[in-house]
């Protein structure tokens, strides 16, 4: 005996199709308010008065102010990650902690803290570290500058007793100023080299 299946009439057929199409405008509206959401975390940056500042137009403006600093010291970072990498020339944790310590106390003695430093410039530790092992990495490839003179320290006291600590020993007046020269010198050989090695670099920043 053969199984009769039955027909669908066409009321069955109707009422299918309308509710399938009663689902459709359910799914696009669902779909409308997860992308507004998504939108409203991820594409707005701010809300005045219930007008939106949007996330591009914000990262455009920061570009625009910024005016491609960041990406140039970006570039900088990998350039003397790169050279260092080729020198092979490494800067130890145990280097930059006591560099880190050498600050602290210095902060210290004119009542502050490492924290209230960082935070008034808007870094963290990381930051801090990040940047002192690229001044190591600098201090050692770099070339040693030249030694500060007896006559050189003479002359920048004369030009600059106005200005240098008072009621200091003729020994002491001599030590700041020879390390005040001697931390010159250094950073200008610094700047020189690494001068030097970015003319010979390629660097090309998009705009």
């Amino acid at each position: 005996m053969k199984k009769i299946t039955p027909k669908k009439t066409t009321t069955t057929i109707i009422n299918q199709a309308v509710i399938k199409k009663s689902f459709r405008p359910i799914i696009v509206v669902l779909l409308l308010i997860i992308a507004l959401l998504a939108f409203r975390k991820f594409g707005i940056a701010a809300m005045v008065n219930g007008q939106p500042i949007s996330r591009l137009r914000y990262w455009r403006r920061l570009e625009t102010l910024d005016n491609q600093r960041t990406l140039q010291q970006m570039a900088n970072e990998m350039l003397i990650d790169q050279e260092a990498a080729k020198q092979k020339v490494r800067v130890e944790q145990s280097e930059i902690d006591a560099q880190i310590a050498t600050y602290e106390a210095e902060l210290t003695k004119q009542g502050f803290s490492l924290e209230q430093a960082l935070e008034a410039q808007s870094l963290t530790r990381t930051d801090l570290e990040t940047q002192v092992r690229l001044q190591k990495l600098l201090e050692k490839m770099s070339p040693a500058p030249t030694e500060v003179t007896d006559e050189e320290i003479k002359q920048y006291i004369t030009e600059n007793k106005e200005y240098l600590p008072k009621n200091s020993t003729t020994t002491e007046l001599n030590n700041y100023v020879k390390e005040q020269l001697a931390a010159e010198a250094k950073n200008t050989a610094i700047e020189k080299w690494f001068t030097e090695l970015r003319d010979q670099a390629k660097i090309e920043l998009t705009k």
